[in-house]
């Protein structure tokens, strides 16, 4: 099953990779994400969320 992620950057948030870091962790706490499952690698979540690599791996 592919996990469909709807991050969205908002201005005035604070940095980008800690707005995303945010958004996962709201996401483990809403139950869209569990424990063993596994996220998207770093290439696909760059092309998925349109965001540059150092971006995702920061986060």
């Amino acid at each position: 099953m592919a996990i469909i992620f709807t991050f969205r950057a908002q201005d005035g948030q604070g940095p980008l990779y800690k707005q995303l870091a945010r958004y996962f962790r709201q996401e483990i706490a809403q139950g869209h994400l569990v424990s063993g499952e596994f996220l998207p690698s770093i290439r696909q979540l760059t092309r998925n969320l349109k965001l540059s690599r150092t971006t995702v791996e920061a986060a």
